[in-house]
């Protein structure tokens, strides 16, 4: 168990965002908001030079999108677009999933396939965004 300063109990309760490096970052957005349903956000203010980059937002979590030229900091010691695996939980089933991808011009890399997830078991189909990096798209099952 970990514990503060304080003697406290502490420990990570989650995941608030990742970095995604891109070679076009307008390109990645596009293909984020078409292909995933992603909401840009900040995307005038980083236009304009008031914001450090703009943001991929999906409900609970972000991902932050670095041109690849750019020069934050601080940043990943191998900070390259392609070098991301990113797994997405899909609301529908994998027939549903498998149609998204397809329907927005996304070729199916892999899958369907079971996968172990950080919820159970489901069944994931993998694509790749427009920088390389690895998309799977995980499905779990109906509770119900």
């Amino acid at each position: 168990m970990l514990v503060d300063e304080l003697g406290e109990s502490v420990t990570i309760t989650g995941l608030d965002h990742v970095v995604l490096v891109a070679d076009d970052v307008d390109e990645t957005l596009g293909w984020y908001v078409t292909v995933l349903g992603a909401r840009v956000l900040d995307l005038a203010e980083w236009r304009r030079g008031d914001a450090e980059h703009p943001v991929l937002h999906f409900g609970s979590f972000k991902i932050n999108v670095h041109a690849a030229d750019g020069d934050l900091a601080p940043r990943a010691a191998l900070a390259r677009p392609g070098t991301l695996d990113l797994c997405f939980v899909w609301s529908g089933d994998v027939d549903a999933a498998r149609r998204q991808l397809t329907e927005h011009g996304a070729a199916i890399e892999f899958g369907p396939v079971a996968q172990p997830g950080a919820r159970g078991d489901g069944t994931s189909v993998y694509t790749r965004d427009p920088n390389g990096n690895l998309v799977e798209l995980i499905c779990y099952p109906d509770p119900a």
